[in-house]
């Protein structure tokens, strides 16, 4: 007992030692690098947002699905979560074929890549003027399960992921494209 009592006169003198350790006064302080966010589909005018009354309100129709229909595709037993956000896309340009597919992904090497998987709702065309509304989405986990697909004006098949975004706003969502299987 009197070797422990003994120690404790000299923890105060150890913490501000180890305290004191690795902090240079003389340095800079360090600033956080600048991150450029991903692209979202900006150069087609390619938008997403949460519905509101005044966004629904400036289209002349709207394309509706029920994305509770395709979390019971993908889990028959139940995902266990009720609710879920109500999303709006709508385009600048006309893009042809505009769908809502599944994602799935791959480790190629020493890549990441995403895989399209199903398609759960098809436009023919989703117009300016005209938007497709999301009921019940829900971003579950890290990696997105969900994106759109569509072929542009110059006839290019692109695809879309369908992210929440962490970073600065908690209730938004981004399009960020990737290439098909690469």
């Amino acid at each position: 007992m009197r070797k422990i009592v003994g120690f404790f006169p000299f923890l105060p003198v150890l913490i501000f030692i180890l305290a004191g350790c690795g902090t240079r006064s003389n340095q800079p302080p360090v600033q956080e690098a600048e991150i450029s966010p991903p692209a979202r589909g900006a150069a087609l005018g390619l938008s997403i947002d949460i519905t509101s009354d005044e966004i629904l309100a400036s289209f002349d129709y709207l394309h509706e699905v029920d994305y509770m229909l395709v979390r019971e595709a993908r889990w028959p037993d139940g995902d266990g979560i009720i609710g879920g956000d109500r999303l709006v896309i709508w385009a600048n340009s006309p893009l042809r074929n505009f769908a809502l597919i599944s994602l799935s992904n791959e480790i190629a090497g020493e890549n990441f890549i995403f895989v399209p998987g199903d398609t759960f709702a098809l436009l023919n065309e989703l117009s300016p003027g005209t938007a497709f509304v999301i009921n019940s989405y829900i971003s579950a986990g890290t990696l997105p399960m969900s994106g759109v697909t569509f072929i542009d004006e110059n006839n290019v098949q692109r695809y879309f992921l369908l992210v929440q975004d962490q970073s600065d706003d908690f209730e938004a969502y981004r399009l960020i494209e990737f290439e098909a299987g690469r």
